[in-house]
């Protein structure tokens, strides 16, 4: 992974090895984070993108 991707994505090979990172976290944390399977996380980011190119040509008048 390069080094300047996000320093809250993590990847797994297996549940058990997510469920072992979740249970080193501190229980305020643990609570927070949200399991996805890749492909669901990749939609998740595709729809936030699009979402800030609306925004941006709504801003900026673009047609």
């Amino acid at each position: 992974m390069p080094s300047s991707r996000c320093p809250y994505l993590h990847f797994f090979a297996s549940i058990e090895d997510l469920l072992a990172w979740r249970a080193t976290l501190p229980p305020e944390i643990r609570t927070l984070v949200q399991a996805l399977p890749l492909s669901e996380a990749f939609q998740l980011a595709q729809a936030a993108l699009e979402g800030l190119l609306k925004e941006g040509e709504s801003a900026a008048g673009c047609c």
